[in-house]
């Protein structure tokens, strides 16, 4: 049982190794191998998807909860169904309908909770210290600023010249300190990405040949 084990993780880190190098042989250009590992890609993302579909939403919020009574259920599951009479050239239209329903859903509850998380307490977060009477740190300083000349930037219906110009000047200075924070971040996961292959091609693959 021990040996069957080992033989069936020997084999997935051979199998890994060689899906990682077809996937990286793009770097130099377009071939069979590469394919075939995006096929395989493809077609593993497309059944855990489906897998995860069925366990977690049609099993467990239809099935079960018709098993149980719950008929009203019904009501999405058809809406869900109209969806597929868009592949339909006469009732494609009545897609639109649980389209409408789910556009108009999502906005009524995104919208009234996305005001409450990046307004709302960024607000408070922000002059928070300012009107309680706390002891106000630099750092809070610096952020008050950095929002205010940030947003004076893109306030238009003033002149940005003098004082203004000189605000908005920051702000452009605090839009940049954030743009290249953010690519810097977004590199070093790519970077951590390459990382973690390399050191899984050389200190698992490899060794796995001898």
């Amino acid at each position: 049982m021990e040996a069957t084990t080992g033989m069936m993780d020997l084999f997935g880190i051979w199998i890994a190794g060689f899906l990682t190098l077809a996937i990286y042989s793009f770097l130099y250009k377009d071939n069979p191998a590469y394919k075939i590992a995006e096929h395989i890609f493809v077609g593993v993302s497309a059944g855990y998807t489906i897998c995860i579909t069925w366990h977690n939403i049609l099993r467990q919020d239809v099935f079960q909860r018709l098993a149980e009574g719950q008929w009203i259920v019904l009501f999405p599951v058809a809406m869900g169904l109209l969806m597929y009479t868009r592949f339909t050239r006469n009732h494609a239209w009545i897609s639109r309908l649980s389209m409408a329903f789910v556009v108009g859903a999502g906005a009524g509850i995104g919208v009234p909770n996305t005001i409450q998380a990046l307004l709302i307490r960024h607000t408070q977060s922000t002059i928070g210290p300012f009107i309680t009477a706390q002891s106000v740190s630099w750092n809070e300083l610096c952020i008050l600023f950095g929002v205010v000349s940030t947003l004076v930037y893109f306030f238009f219906s003033v002149e940005h010249k003098r004082f203004v110009g000189v605000i908005s000047w920051i702000g452009v200075i605090f839009l940049m300190i954030y743009f290249g924070a953010s690519f810097g971040y977004t590199v070093m996961a790519r970077v951590s990405l390459i990382i973690g292959r390399m050191r899984f091609l050389i200190l698992e693959w490899l060794p796995s040949f001898f």
